[in-house]
């Protein structure tokens, strides 16, 4: 984050701008904490936007789940489960889970999607039939 400029370089502004026009300067700390930490419209259109892609990839994910037939490699995205047991289990894992009715599944969406979006989409279900 940009905290201003340094005391010397301060001191060269003050030196080049004469005694007139120094005197007006003023620190523009507030300015750039609130800048860094605010969203502008677009922004905020972007995240909108971001938020229908998470939940249409997640959709689309969950939708593709047969209890005792999807492992979890077949689903994209950064996924785990937690069984009813507790045990977690991750897509990465040697042996392929099986999942199963109970699971706690979440799938982190936004991996190699070329977009942020993966802090927007955090969704865990738990698994039952029908």
């Amino acid at each position: 984050m940009a905290d201003g400029i340094s005391y010397t370089d301060y001191n060269k502004l003050v030196k080049a701008l004469g005694p007139r026009y120094s005197e007006r300067i003023i620190s523009a700390e507030n300015i750039i904490a609130e800048f860094v930490s605010g969203k502008v419209m677009g922004e905020i259109v972007l995240d909108g936007y971001f938020g229908l892609i998470t939940a249409e990839n997640i959709d689309r994910e969950f939708d593709k789940i047969q209890i005792g037939i999807t492992t979890l490699r077949d689903i994209e995205g950064n996924v785990f489960v937690r069984n009813a047991d507790g045990k977690e289990f991750h897509k990465e894992d040697p042996d392929p889970y099986l999942l199963q009715k109970g699971d706690l599944i979440t799938i982190l969406n936004g991996e190699g999607d070329g977009i942020f979006v993966a802090d927007l989409g955090g969704n865990g279900y738990v698994l039952k039939e029908g």
